[in-house]
């Protein structure tokens, strides 16, 4: 199987391989036997594209889908999904779309995470983002005008920081109840970004098995500062943690 590269521009990293159809349905139905077998019936695909939503289609179509899916699909389908009136929740029981997915920097262990002081061995890295804050506001808030649940991936502190103004912005233009707001990962937030996200209701999706999968990693990245990443306790306590 040979990697391709989806072009969905600033929107995000998105890497395929070449599979055909009914191989990534068996490929899904193998994969929901083991969310069985950890005790899964539920599972949420953050980074969906027209590829993943076919498949999981063809699979709920021929019974082979096996778990319930929620599907955030990627942003650069904004403009397409508006376009026919479409925004989530929208789907059955067993399949459904219920959000947009945004990206505002990279990765920890990649250098490209955006933090507010450099990082790195030698200090050379202060991360990147793929849009402006002002860029960023101005998608969040289209989508969330739309009647979207949006979700960013969000990693650094300067990120988070960029994220969480972009959502109060949206939230403060239209106020929803039901905007349950996600920053997927929130590795490195400071103490008062996770107070923002208690009084703003935003839902931090952490993943602390990174600290057990790429602990050296992190170390080597960011020396002391893996003892502030994912802190779910300070989340869990605060109101705004989903680890």
């Amino acid at each position: 199987m040979l990697p391709v590269a989806v072009d969905v521009g600033s929107h995000g990293p998105n890497f395929h391989t070449e599979v055909a159809l009914d191989d990534a349905v068996d490929l899904l139905a193998a994969a929901a036997r083991a969310y069985h077998a950890a005790g899964l019936t539920t599972v949420c695909d953050p980074q969906v594209t027209r590829r993943e939503l076919t498949t999981y289609r063809e699979a709920q179509a021929t019974r082979r889908l096996g778990v319930r899916v929620s599907c955030m699909l990627l942003s650069h389908q904004l403009e397409e999904v508006q376009a026919i009136g479409l925004a989530g929740p929208f789907g059955d029981e067993t399949l459904r779309i219920h959000g947009m997915k945004f990206y505002a920097d990279g990765s920890l262990i990649g250098g490209t995470a955006a933090f507010s002081e450099p990082y790195g061995e030698r200090g050379e890295f202060l991360g990147s983002t793929y849009w402006t804050a002002e860029q960023l506001s101005a998608l969040i808030r289209e989508a969330h005008q739309a009647g979207w649940r949006v979700g960013i991936h969000s990693q650094g502190d300067r990120a988070i920081g960029m994220s969480l103004d972009a959502i109060e912005a949206a939230l403060r233009l239209r106020p929803r109840d039901d905007a349950r707001p996600r920053l997927e990962h929130a590795g490195y937030p400071t103490p008062e970004q996770v107070g923002r996200m208690r009084d703003l209701g935003v839902i931090t999706v952490n993943q602390p098995s990174y600290l057990y999968d790429s602990g050296d990693e992190f170390l080597r990245r960011l020396g002391q500062r893996p003892i502030g990443c994912n802190r779910c306790g300070r989340s869990w306590r605060r109101g705004s943690g989903s680890c």
